[in-house]
């Protein structure tokens, strides 16, 4: 993937998005998938962490390094937080 623009790491992101969304949408037997292979927790973590990965790349093609990405991300978990515990609790 090192020889992606930019631009072309974003078509891949949203690429997998897709493939996340579409996932989901067998696993829970959406009208329209059934005709499509079927999907469980393991193939949806699976297609989540292709997410990450490119989403990574992203980061590093912008030439963020490791501290100032976990600082990034703790700002941003920690307005997600609260949300992430509610989910906890409703599981």
């Amino acid at each position: 993937m090192s020889k992606m623009t930019l631009s072309q790491r974003a078509m891949k992101l949203a690429e997998e998005v897709g493939e996340v969304n579409e996932a989901v949408l067998c696993y829970t037997g959406t009208h329209g998938t059934q005709h499509k292979p079927e999907m469980g927790p393991r193939e949806i973590a699976e297609e989540a962490l292709d997410v990450i990965i490119v989403a990574t790349s992203i980061l590093a093609e912008l030439g963020m390094d490791d501290w100032t990405i976990q600082q990034l991300l703790d700002k941003k978990m920690s307005k997600w937080e609260w949300r992430l515990l509610k989910l906890r609790e409703n599981q």
